[in-house]
């Protein structure tokens, strides 16, 4: 007897049945890729983005000049050719002359002397010849206990940014808050009331309780300056307790 080889004839609802959970399937796959590839793109994305944000953040910490070592701000103290730290006769305490009272003083930049009655301010620390206080009035500051470092205007186009960057160094590194705390700055020198030695750029001066200190220096060292800064606190001048 033969085999019946004849396949079943689907009913027309079984086949659409069948064809529709077929093509259900078919639109599960295509969504599953969908949102497979929407959540690989949304992560390459958000990960550029955190990229992009993270970046100039990790920069900015890497480049903050209090994180810095010193010896990243222009030489070492050892090629900076600066003199030996010169002591002078101090002068001037609590002697305040009217404002734009030229006064001229013993050396160039002074370390003490007569003054004006108001310090520059507390707040800044880096000045530009465009913005520069008065010699008369940063020598107010001296006597209050701060460290200025002084620069050959010259040297500013090529140093300007050094300069900023070590005046928030000294003024915020836990290195020498405790000698510093917070007076120090930076200023050019007027070339008109005195010159510096030959091949000297700057100058650290610094009004101690009993004396005057001065010292100059070829090139910009940050080494230097916290050598000057440790070696001559605030604390030793006339009025350390002023702001």
């Amino acid at each position: 007897m033969a085999k019946n080889t004849k396949k079943p004839v689907k009913r027309p609802e079984t086949a659409r049945r069948e064809k529709l959970e077929a093509l259900r399937r078919d639109q599960q796959r295509s969504e599953r890729r969908r949102t497979l590839l929407f959540v690989g793109i949304a992560a390459a994305v958000g990960l550029g983005l955190i990229a992009a944000a993270a970046v100039p953040l990790i920069r900015g910490w890497l480049d903050d000049p209090v994180r810095r070592d010193w010896s990243d701000f222009g030489v070492s103290a050892s090629a900076a050719s600066c003199d030996e730290i010169t002591a002078d006769e101090q002068t001037g305490t609590a002697d305040h002359r009217p404002d734009g009272e030229r006064i001229d003083y013993a050396s160039a930049p002074p370390t003490s002397g007569p003054h004006y009655p108001v310090p520059a301010p507390f707040t800044r620390k880096f000045y530009t010849p465009d913005d520069s206080p008065e010699v008369e009035r940063l020598v107010h500051n001296l006597e209050h206990g701060y460290t200025v470092l002084w620069y050959d205007p010259a040297v500013l186009d090529a140093q300007q940014e050094t300069l900023q960057h070590l005046a928030t160094k000294v003024t915020e590194s836990e290195d020498v808050a405790e000698q510093v705390a917070g007076k120090f700055l930076v200023a050019p020198w007027d070339t008109e009331r005195g010159e510096f030695p030959d091949g000297m750029s700057f100058a650290l001066t610094h009004w101690g309780a009993t004396q005057g200190f001065r010292q100059y220096c070829g090139e910009l060292s940050g080494e230097a300056v916290r050598d000057f800064v440790t070696t001559h606190p605030f604390s030793d001048s006339p009025e350390p307790n002023a702001a």
